[in-house]
């Protein structure tokens, strides 16, 4: 039976299942849809842990990914609400950070959401200074206007360009 902290190595199906079911829990209280690289966390490098989790009687209750881009890393991370605020987050910081400073990191990035109230309490709380802002914009592409037809023509590059 897991139980507290685990590092967690490569996923399982039943990891990515209880990893859905975490975001839709949250998502359902918090109204917000986390940033989740389902692709990178589907193709680990093999030998290095990536994501850590927190159960209580072996359900997932707390999740954070550590993210890796060259020297920058990037953590998401997310508890259960009825399970915030015992420390849960901390300890998931606390080992994601540890790695990020095995692999030579430069800078780890905590993403949050303006709208996350217990994200944004957490991050001042715990003295993390805001630097910037990203904004995710969607289409519907069936909506989209008809592009103009454009004639390309591609050029070689020179030192001059």
């Amino acid at each position: 039976m897991q139980q507290g902290l685990v590092r967690m190595g490569a996923l399982s199906e039943d990891d990515f299942t209880q990893i859905r079911q975490l975001a839709d829990i949250c998502h359902a209280h918090d109204g917000i849809r986390l940033k989740l690289n389902w692709e990178l966390m589907s193709h680990r490098e093999p030998g290095l842990t990536s994501d850590f989790g927190y159960y209580h009687d072996n359900q997932l209750v707390g999740y954070m990914p550590l993210d890796g881009f060259g020297e920058d890393y990037e953590i998401t991370a997310m508890v259960q609400p009825e399970y915030r605020r015992q420390g849960i987050f901390r300890q998931l910081l606390s080992e994601a950070r540890a790695e990020a400073i095995r692999r030579g990191a430069k800078e780890l990035l905590l993403v949050n959401y303006k709208r996350s109230v217990s994200g944004t309490d957490m991050a001042q709380a715990l003295g993390f200074p805001y630097r910037f802002s990203e904004y995710r914009m969607v289409a519907d592409v069936d909506s989209m206007p008809q592009a103009a037809d454009i004639q390309l023509q591609l050029v070689e590059e020179t030192e001059n360009d």
